[in-house]
């Protein structure tokens, strides 16, 4: 299971038992989605002096995406992993969110 979960781009800590991922059970209520309600996943990036200083100069979206990732942005598939870990989600949501 953790091959398969980090061949999808997924990180697990190897000092960590693999987490219990959950797969949605459907009913009348959900309309068979096995989901209630709405959860948001976000992607979360700091504006650094580094990042101001690539965006002043017009550096492109993967050198500004580098950096931003080397000083701990949260990408949407980080945060939908985290809240699959959780149990709020499931990876085949996270995956069609962010595809």
């Amino acid at each position: 299971m953790a091959t398969d979960i980090a061949a999808l781009g997924f990180w697990i800590d190897p000092d960590q038992p693999v987490p219990v991922l959950h797969q949605p059970a459907g009913c009348q209520v959900c309309s068979n989605t096995g989901y209630r309600g709405r959860i948001a996943i976000h992607e979360i990036m700091s504006v650094s002096e580094e990042i101001e200083r690539l965006a002043v100069r017009r550096a492109s979206s993967a050198e500004i995406r580098k950096i931003a990732m080397a000083e701990g942005m949260l990408t949407l598939r980080q945060d939908g992993w985290s809240k699959a870990q959780m149990g709020l989600t499931s990876i085949d949501e996270i995956l069609r969110v962010v595809a």
